[in-house]
Formats: structure tokens, C-alpha cells, sequence
């Protein structure tokens, strides 16, 4: 999934270079990117937390990780480097990667059916 994900970022990266907007390519580049970040630590941080029941520190985790994302935002908003619109577009990684990923997820569970 990571690798889908990279490849629309870049899709979509290339694609807000015709908007010739330096606020838009880096919202689109930083959304993305804190997309791929999130799906990244999730992938990472599953195993352990299921293996040691951790839901306080899955939780604080989770908080942690949207304050980083909130302060990230936030200053590219206020110093207007980054387009809020263009961030959310970047963003939408988040849903449009496991969606993209379903056909295969389909497959993997008839194989292990």
C-alpha cells in the first residue's frame, strides 16, 4: 500500500504543478506526506501494540501524532506557505489509498479462503 501511496502522491504532486502555485504544490506534497507518515507509523506501531495490549498508549499515540500533524499544518497555514485546500487534497491520501486497495484485499482473501 505504501508503494500505491507514493505513486498518487507524486500523481498528484505533478498534477498541482500546472496550478503553477508554490502554496498549492507544497500543500498537496506536505498533506501527502503526513498522509504516508500516518499509514507509515500505523504499520509500524500495530504489531507491537496488539502483541502487548497497549490502548493507553495506542491513545496517546494517536494524540500525539495529531498534534504533530496540527502544529505542521498549522505553521505552513499561518506563514502561507502551504494552501489549506491543497493540504486537504493531499490529505485525502488517507481515504483514497485503502480504497484503491480493495480489489486486492478481495484477492488476498479468496487466496486464503
Amino acid at each position: 500500500m505504501a508503494k500505491r501511496g507514493t505513486v498518487l502522491l507524486v500523481l498528484m504532486t505533478v498534477g498541482s504543478l500546472f496550478l503553477r502555485s508554490l502554496p498549492a504544490t507544497l500543500g498537496v506534497l506536505v498533506g501527502g506526506l503526513l498522509a504516508l507518515g500516518d499509514f507509515w507509523l500505523i504499520r509500524r506501531a500495530s504489531p507491537w501494540l496488539v502483541r502487548s495490549g497497549g490502548g493507553g498508549i495506542l491513545f496517546f499515540l494517536q494524540i500525539l501524532k495529531y498534534l504533530v500533524m496540527s502544529v505542521i499544518l498549522g505553521a505552513g497555514f499561518f506563514v502561507g506557505l502551504i494552501n489549506p485546500l491543497a493540504a486537504l487534497v493531499g490529505l485525502s491520501l488517507l481515504i483514497i489509498m485503502p480504497i484503491s486497495g480493495i480489489w486486492d484485499l478481495k484477492r488476498e482473501m479468496k487466496e486464503v479462503v
